[in-house]
């Protein structure tokens, strides 16, 4: 038996005196198939060895050897394997995923809606005006504006929302 391979298939063929059987095999396949490609081509030449000898082109006359070879036909698929708690299964993944989105966006809702009401808090005390409010991301926030020198101190405004 010869062998070789193209790409990801592998190649056996069973030589014979006349005729050799080729198959092509994707995957893994069975040791018994080995036997049975060898077992074939033998029957083959017992079956139409003179035909094989004396061939000119003509294929009808192999026509009975259909069956023969169509044993030679083989299929089989491994079945889907557990992984056992190893791997996370996509629909998991795309779950936790989605839920760590949503809970982000929700802490990130719930500040800026915190930061806006400070800001209206702060515009609405007498004395002070917001003339603009910058909401820093990665860097401290600023507010900007003006405040006259007997109204409430912004900083304890501030402290005093946070508890």
């Amino acid at each position: 038996m010869e062998e070789f391979r193209v790409g990801e298939l592998q190649v056996w063929i069973a030589p014979g005196r006349y005729a050799y059987l080729a198959a092509v095999i994707r995957g893994h396949p069975p040791r018994e198939l080995r036997s049975v490609l060898e077992d074939t081509i033998d029957s083959i030449h017992v079956l139409k060895g003179s035909g094989l000898a004396n061939f000119q082109g003509a294929a009808a006359s192999f026509e009975s050897l259909r069956p023969e070879l169509e044993a030679c036909l083989r299929s089989q698929y491994a079945a889907a394997k557990r992984s056992g708690g190893r791997k996370v299964p996509a629909w998991i993944a795309v779950t936790a995923t989605a839920a760590f989105l949503t809970a982000a966006l929700l802490v990130a809702l719930r500040n800026e809606l915190r930061w806006r009401s400070f800001v209206r808090q702060l515009n609405a005390q007498p004395g002070i005006a917001v003339t603009a409010a910058h909401r820093g991301w990665f860097a401290p926030s600023q507010i900007t504006g003006l405040r006259d020198a007997s109204a409430s101190d912004p900083a304890e405004i501030a402290r005093s929302r946070q508890h």
